[in-house]
């Protein structure tokens, strides 16, 4: 981690993930490094404010190390979080379905229980029905002709065996039935059990391929959308250095301009005390003439002659004025 003295901006860890993952989320942190940046006004005249300019500088590129820095700590732990997803959805799965069977057991268990009782109430309405026709037959021997007694009595044995056999035939039948049934409807609940786990895995398959392919999109996405960031920053970082290349251009022409200007100054007021100068000399020459001629001519002391002349010049002698 960067030292924070060279960074223009800090995140509490508790808000990095949001900055992250919301949409926008370092528009506001760019736009206060944007401002904290381009804060310091450029003077390349002084060695400080040249030092200023470059340790600003070397503050946004830390900063971009450090924002970077926290990114990619942010996309790591998003790589784990399917793993995490998928084991607890394998417990949840294992579980429910465990509990599911457990749950349905004692009804799966009624179920084939009736599924035997139909069967041996079915075996027990046959087997009284077939005892109710030989009682009417044996009712109806008994109204015939003692002739046929003993064979009545014969057929009679012979019925009994008969129904004998059929009776344990019935519940042989009864029995084999309801296990049958018992069996066929265990097996008919084991087959819709497969039935449901096998969409239960195909739905889980479907949901896995899914999330592997949302993962590899929202990981192609990542790698594009850094790659547009990294073609972004190569572009910002390549105007900045242009910016700054004719920044820097635009203040050498301005301090050289500047200094055309003052020496323009300087020349033009040494050209104008010189032209002072020349003028006072004139003066004073014209001056001392005047003073010789008051002096030779009207008779004045030098002294007069000289208060005449600075008369002359404040224009309390009205009419008179001198010409240089």
């Amino acid at each position: 981690m960067n030292d924070k003295t060279n960074q223009l901006i800090v995140i509490e860890p508790a808000k990095v993930y949001d900055v992250f993952t919301t949409p926008n989320g370092v528009a506001a942190l760019l736009e206060q490094i944007n401002a904290d940046a381009l804060a310091i006004v450029p003077d390349l005249s002084t060695d400080k404010s040249r030092k200023a300019i470059a340790s600003v500088a070397y503050k946004v590129s830390q900063t971009k190390s450090y924002l970077d820095g926290l990114g990619k700590e942010v996309t790591d732990k998003l790589k784990e979080l399917p793993k995490t997803v998928d084991a607890n959805r394998k417990h949840l799965r294992d579980t429910l379905d465990a509990l599911r069977d457990t749950v349905r057991k004692p009804l799966t268990d009624w179920e084939v229980e009736q599924a035997r009782l139909e069967a041996e109430r079915v075996a027990k309405v046959a087997a009284e029905k077939l005892a109710a026709e030989i009682e009417h037959a044996h009712e109806i021997g008994l109204l015939m002709n003692t002739e046929f007694d003993r064979k009545q009595a014969e057929e009679k044995a012979e019925a009994e065996r008969i129904q004998k056999a059929r009776d344990q035939a019935i519940a042989e039948a009864a029995a084999t039935a309801a296990r049958e049934a018992a069996e066929k409807a265990a097996k008919a609940q084991a087959e819709a059990v497969e039935r449901q786990a096998a969409a239960e895995r195909e739905r889980v398959e479907r949901e896995r391929l899914a999330a592997i392919a949302a993962a590899e999109k929202a990981e192609s996405d990542r790698r594009a959308a850094e790659e547009r960031h990294a073609r972004e920053l190569a572009d910002r970082e390549a105007k900045a250095k242009q910016d700054a290349a004719r920044a820097v251009a635009a203040e050498r022409e301005r301090a050289e301009s500047e200094q055309r200007r003052i020496k323009a100054e300087e020349d033009a007021k040494k050209a104008a005390e010189a032209k002072a100068a020349e003028n006072k000399e004139h003066q004073r020459k014209i001056n001392s003439a005047i003073v010789a001629d008051l002096t030779s001519q009207a008779g004045l002391t030098v002294d007069q002659a000289k208060a005449v002349v600075k008369a002359v010049l404040s224009g309390s002698v009205a009419n008179v004025s001198i010409k240089y």
